[in-house]
């Protein structure tokens, strides 16, 4: 747990980020971080951890939450009495804590999901010019075993688990660079005729001064 006092100017720089999509990137093993979301069951990592987000009230204002704990998800696989990082991502929460006394932390992978859903969460004040605020930082660390390879431990950030032709966009693509060559060979071919012209024109004026 790291126990962190901010003053207004820092809270309002918070929310200025959250405003703007500011993202955290963390890195384990020379994996970055992803942020899971599913597409068609397929899972795909986002780039980067948010560091919190909006919620829109019924009166049409809005309340900052702030993510002060992070949960990293490390998959590993097993090969050879070997173990390699095959998969990191983190789950941001907002928890709003007691104090060091009263941390609301899972004491065991069960009751994981329960304890994090149902708490209050860390939200920003609005503060005064010479008021602060203490926001608690938590993480907790999961072990999962994988059965993904170490050499295709890149496909859920490379997004390669799709490998059908996509026929329409080779076909597009192909189209578009047949037309702009033939716009240059076009153009080529008229400054070439062009100088030829003009080349003649000139050997044929000095042949007749002879």
């Amino acid at each position: 747990m790291d126990e962190k006092t901010f003053p207004s100017s820092e809270v309002s720089l918070f929310k200025w980020m959250i405003d703007r999509d500011y993202r955290i990137n963390f890195y384990l093993d020379k994996l970055p971080a992803g942020l899971n979301f599913t597409i068609t069951h397929d899972v795909h990592y986002y780039s980067g951890i948010p560091i919190g987000y909006k919620e829109y009230n019924i009166d049409g204002s809005f309340t900052y939450i702030i993510y002060n704990h992070y949960t990293f998800n490390v998959h590993v696989n097993k090969n050879n009495n070997k173990y390699t990082v095959v998969g990191f991502h983190i789950l941001p929460l907002s928890i709003r804590h007691n104090g060091k006394n009263d941390l609301k932390c899972a004491l065991d992978r069960d009751s994981y999901n329960a304890n994090f859903r149902n708490h209050e969460r860390q939200t920003l004040m609005d503060l005064g010019k010479n008021e602060t605020m203490v926001v608690d930082f938590t993480y907790d660390v999961v072990f999962r075993d994988s059965n993904i390879p170490f050499s295709s431990r890149w496909d859920h950030y490379l997004h390669l688990d799709n490998d059908k032709i996509h026929w329409f966009s080779l076909i597009n693509s192909g189209l578009i660079i047949m037309i702009f060559s033939m716009i240059v060979i076009y153009i080529f071919c008229r400054a070439l005729k062009k100088d030829i012209e003009i080349y003649n024109t000139v050997g044929f004026f000095n042949l007749a001064c002879y």
